[in-house]
């Protein structure tokens, strides 16, 4: 009868309802379930009520209905503050990685979190309640690690490890790149992770840059000839010593070998490696012409 159908309602309610933890969006269609399921059995209530009066019988109640349909108001409630946290999160997620507005996504999730805070006592001890808490929390954790992957260092390989990381996979173009990639990822989950990449590359950069400046530098440099007379004769031409250059070596040399002893080094070691060498060369061969030539003078 219906007394037993609205107990078996309230036992599969208790075992598999939006009352278990584990998957809010999971639950937020099972709310929506069981509201169809108790509108229709409260039709059908009153409908038995209507009969039981009609006949002058005694009116039955059914406790299993009524909890059932106050645990459900309740829950309605917190998975309203959750569907409210999906749809800003939603809203975001087709905004294009370079159009990326940190104020606009953290003032969301602040707004969400104010409602959070207004809930009534009683339904803050609800596990559900809890459950979507920490899911706003989480998200407003991850928002300093998404502004930090906006670094200008950040690189193709850097995402790949990225994802590797996280376990997701989607193609890295900063021009189709989209918000829901990012949160796909839940980068909260690898807090030290994620900065551990994000200073991988900024280092990267900065010996990146350091390269970049020796090659601009030495490409550049000139040695000047001067002509030679002895005894009145032309006896050539001499390189002029300039010690600047040789200082500049030394400190360049010292900085190259520093950038081959940093832990970052991996990507760029063959480029340190040939300008080490080349610049030790150029070093020894200076070297050994301004010997050769001081020997030359005196012939």
């Amino acid at each position: 009868d219906f007394a037993e159908q609205m107990k078996q309602m309230k036992k599969d309610y208790l075992d598999g309802g939006p009352g278990i933890s584990g998957d809010l969006d999971k639950g937020l269609d099972l709310v929506g379930e069981y509201t169809d399921k108790v509108l229709d059995a409260q039709k059908r209530k009153a409908e038995l009520v209507n009969a039981q009066t009609l006949f002058g019988l005694e009116i039955t109640p059914f406790p299993d209905l009524n909890w059932v349909d106050t645990d459900l108001r309740k829950l309605t409630q917190i998975y309203g503050l959750y569907q409210i946290q999906k749809n800003f999160q939603d809203s975001c997620s087709s905004t294009l990685w370079g159009d990326l507005d940190s104020k606009t996504l953290l003032d969301g999730v602040e707004v969400t979190e104010r409602k959070a805070r207004k809930f009534p006592e009683e339904l803050r001890g609800v596990n559900i309640y809890k459950d979507v808490v920490a899911t706003i929390l989480t998200f407003k954790d991850s928002l300093p690690l998404i502004v930090s992957l906006k670094n200008d260092a950040m690189q193709p390989r850097h995402w790949n490890k990225l994802m590797e990381v996280t376990g997701t996979v989607f193609e890295y173009n900063p021009k189709t790149l989209t918000l829901e990639s990012v949160f796909a990822m839940k980068l909260a989950r690898f807090q030290e992770q994620i900065e551990e990449i994000v200073n991988e590359a900024v280092q990267e950069a900065k010996i990146a840059a350091e390269i970049r400046k020796v090659e601009q530098h030495w490409s550049t440099i000139e040695l000047t000839m001067e002509a030679y007379f002895k005894d009145g004769k032309d006896r050539g031409f001499l390189l002029v010593p300039k010690e600047e250059i040789k200082l500049e070596l030394e400190d360049t040399l010292l900085n190259l070998q520093t950038m081959a002893g940093s832990r970052f080094i991996g990507e760029f070691a063959a480029d340190v490696s040939k300008w080490d060498k080349t610049l030790n060369l150029v070093n020894e061969c200076m070297d050994m012409w301004m010997q050769t030539q001081r020997k030359w003078q005196y012939l």
